[in-house]
């Protein structure tokens, strides 16, 4: 299991796409660090507002983060912003 970092939880949750892409371009965050702010955010706020009706298991997104973090590391300092990718799933019709 991947060591878990404190990070500025606020910070991230409040930060828009191109602040997010900066800080993860500039290793002031990695993917993991960002993954792990959004779940805590839901899981503190969500039950308030119940606006998440279903989602991916936190396990496998983190997975996800962590081979993001892997393939920035193999780019190099010299890369653009990583893309960002949104994962849409229907739940129910």
């Amino acid at each position: 299991m991947k060591k878990s970092v404190m990070v500025d939880v606020t910070k991230i949750v409040q930060a828009n796409a191109v602040e997010l892409a900066r800080g993860i371009q500039t290793r002031q965050w990695s993917c993991r660090e960002v993954m792990q702010a959004c779940l805590l955010h839901i899981h503190r706020f969500n039950p308030k507002v119940n606006v998440i009706l279903s989602m991916v298991e936190p396990e496998l997104l983190l997975a996800e983060a962590d081979e993001r973090d892997v393939q920035l590391q193999s780019v190099g300092h010299q890369s653009r912003s990583p893309s960002v990718f949104t994962r849409c799933t229907r739940t129910s019709a």
